[in-house]
């Protein structure tokens, strides 16, 4: 669940950065630094997400299949 918010936030962040040039230049300064911050938000999140899915990882690690030995 973590891992799909955290690349959804991820692809906002890099939509609203790629998109800042457009609005600076159209929008303005304070429309521009708006979207800065909201990027900035979303990539707060990513970061979040991420550290929340390592602790779930530690919590549940995942069992793994035994492995067939040949001696």
């Amino acid at each position: 669940m973590y891992k799909i918010l955290r690349i959804i936030c991820c692809v906002i962040c890099a939509l609203i950065l790629a998109a800042c040039i457009f609005i600076f230049v159209y929008l303005g300064v304070i429309w521009g630094l708006c979207s800065v911050v909201a990027a900035a938000a979303f990539f707060a999140l990513t970061m979040l997400f991420k550290g929340l899915q390592e602790d779930y990882e530690k919590k549940h690690p995942k069992e793994q299949p035994p492995e067939d030995k040949e001696d």
